[in-house]
């Protein structure tokens, strides 16, 4: 093959190296973190997780039963989605499940779908909208937390350039944040 200034064998190597499995060290703002979330409002706070808007995913700022928020709006496209993205030195492409908490208000009434960049190639369009259904609305006006494990997880923004996205089909949907992370971070640490 010739090997004047070492790029074979360093194509090799890198090569041999995906093929196993391995993964190189993580690097960037979220490396090291335990968790990322997003508190919405008028002023999102994004904490390594970053609300996106898109065609089929408008929202407005909003204030409900003591707490901010953004609800999905009507859309021309006709979808009413919320879409987050994960930063990339957090989780993008790894492996392991991952479990959201959603903090939302419940108004209204059906499911609260989440559809999510999987590495299930059966699921929707290749695994990009891979859908589960998160929590059931039933109406009752006060905030209320869901959590969601995500079995397989790609986050490589294949969901119209992001990594999620939360609705209610029956109506719009108001969300007051998401915090995602490893399932192990949201069991309860022994203080022993």
């Amino acid at each position: 093959y010739g090997d004047v200034d070492g790029r074979v064998i360093l194509a090799r190597k890198y090569a041999d190296l995906w093929r196993a499995g391995a993964r190189t060290e993580r690097s960037g703002p979220f490396a090291r973190a335990r968790e990322v979330s997003v508190a919405l409002g008028e002023r999102n706070e994004c904490k390594g997780l970053t609300q996106r808007e898109h065609e089929d995913g408008k929202t407005e700022p909003v204030s409900a039963a003591g707490k901010t928020g953004r609800r999905t709006v009507k859309t021309d496209r006709g979808g009413r989605y919320i879409y987050f993205d994960t930063d990339d030195s957090f989780f993008s492409n790894d492996t392991g499940p991952l479990e959201l908490e959603v903090t939302y208000l419940d108004a209204g009434s059906g499911p609260i779908v989440l559809e999510y960049d999987a590495s299930d190639g059966t699921a929707p369009h290749g695994g990009a909208f891979k859908p589960v259904n998160a929590a059931a609305l039933k109406g009752t006006g006060l905030w209320a937390t869901c959590k969601v494990e995500l079995a397989d997880p790609a986050f490589t923004g294949r969901a119209n350039g992001s990594d999620f996205r939360l609705c209610a089909p029956g109506g719009d949907l108001t969300v007051h944040g998401v915090a995602e992370g490893p399932k192990e971070r949201f069991v309860a640490e022994d203080t022993r």
